[in-house]
């Protein structure tokens, strides 16, 4: 195969086949042999019969896991079924606005120093959203993140601006990832350690000290729909910080996670008047 796309279901077969039909016009209009790997997460039964029964296109390949065993480790399981050249993890609940695969295909090939690529993202409604971001650094988070770029020697480009060439970034929407098969599995792949959140963080952090650059694409344009299988509420606030966490105990300096936790605490347990707020500021206080 050239190229795997792989995606996890999740109490979301409609967004499976949403996503699939979407990029099935390109796939056939491609001299790519492309494959489809969706991994059902252990979806409620319900679901997971809808799934199942869906009378998918021949390239769709379904996994079964019997727990739900996170975005890392879904996708990894994935990749375990994956033989394309690239892989391609792309949400079930984002729909290919233009030709990503050959976009993609051609932008790796053609730049032997990108190892990483995405494209531009929008909402349902076509309003363009943030498509990559900046290492998140407590300095950038206390005064806002361009002070801090700047305080850091760094240049500042707003993400809420939509590019008109290649822009070489710190990170990229996990959403939508187009990498080399033989740099993803170089680098160890996808950190099972985080269940969700920070995946891309990590990934992309790891693809950048490797020596290659992490590259958003203009007119590589998809819709996410967001929240297609995840609805945030403080079990997930939860979750997210625990990731978080765990990814500057791997990557920082020992201080730096202290520092965290101390404005983090402070923020929501004496700053904020939400309940929940103060739940999160016990829990990240516990980490």
């Amino acid at each position: 195969m050239d190229i795997s796309v792989i995606t996890i279901n999740y109490n979301s077969t409609s967004h499976s086949k949403a996503m699939v039909e979407a990029l099935d016009p390109y796939i056939k209009g491609s001299h790519f042999k492309v494959e489809i790997i969706i991994v059902d997460n252990n979806s409620k039964l319900e679901q997971k019969k809808a799934f199942e029964d869906w009378d998918s296109p021949s390239y769709v390949k379904k996994v079964f896991n019997d727990k739900n065993t996170g975005f890392a480790s879904g996708n990894m399981r994935g990749v375990q079924e994956a033989t394309g050249e690239y892989y391609f993890f792309f949400n079930n609940d984002c729909l290919a606005e233009a030709d990503l695969l050959t976009i993609f295909h051609s932008a790796l090939e053609k730049n032997e120093k990108w190892g990483i690529v995405s494209g531009q993202m929008y909402d349902s409604n076509m309003g363009y959203q943030h498509s990559y971001h900046y290492d998140p650094t407590l300095l950038g988070k206390i005064l806002g993140l361009k002070f801090g770029l700047i305080l850091q020697g760094r240049s500042y480009r707003s993400p809420k601006v939509k590019i008109e060439s290649p822009l070489e970034v710190d990170v990229i929407s996990g959403a939508c990832i187009f990498i080399n098969s033989r740099v993803f599995n170089d680098l160890g792949g996808l950190d099972t350690n985080f269940f969700l959140y920070c995946e891309e963080e990590d990934l992309c952090l790891r693809v950048r000290k490797s020596g290659l650059k992490v590259v958003s694409l203009p007119n590589a344009d998809y819709i996410h729909d967001g929240g297609g299988s995840t609805n945030r509420n403080l079990e997930i606030e939860k979750i997210y910080y625990d990731s978080f966490f765990y990814y500057l105990k791997k990557h920082r300096m020992r201080y730096e996670s202290i520092l965290w936790k101390s404005y983090l605490y402070i923020k929501y347990k004496f700053l904020s008047k939400s309940d929940d707020r103060s739940q999160i500021a016990d829990f990240i206080i516990s980490k």
